[in-house]
């Protein structure tokens, strides 16, 4: 390292990591997933996707686990949700195991399926 350009400062790391194009943005996605999630915590959809980016922070900049907590909370709401409706709907009479594209009882061949796409059953696995 040649140490900064004539005249300039050297940047601290903290202030290269917070300047960091690619940081921005997927703090920015987080954000607007939070703005998401608080707006209605009942949209399943939007609760994991703002826990799984909240995760994926997690793992991408090793912050020392500052969303850990939180995305561990919005995947308990999310599972106590889910069982909910996979409750009601078997009290009903419904099924369970039926994808948005009426495959029904193939659990594990939904794991390649979009979270929308998923039963009850597929998502709460």
């Amino acid at each position: 390292d040649n140490g900064p350009a004539p005249g300039r400062p050297r940047q601290s790391s903290k202030s290269s990591r917070e300047n960091d194009p690619q940081r921005q943005a997927t703090k920015k996605g987080i954000d607007e997933l939070r703005r998401l999630y608080q707006s209605d915590k009942t949209q399943i959809f939007n609760a994991i996707q703002y826990a799984e980016a909240l995760r994926m922070w997690g793992q991408t900049y090793f912050d020392g686990g500052i969303h850990d907590q939180e995305a561990i909370d919005i995947f308990l709401d999310v599972i106590e949700q889910l069982q909910q409706t996979r409750k009601e709907a078997l009290e009903n009479g419904r099924p369970t195991d039926v994808t948005s594209s009426n495959m029904k009882g193939n659990v594990p061949q939904e794991l390649k399926l979009p979270l929308e796409e998923k039963s009850v059953d597929g998502l709460l696995c």
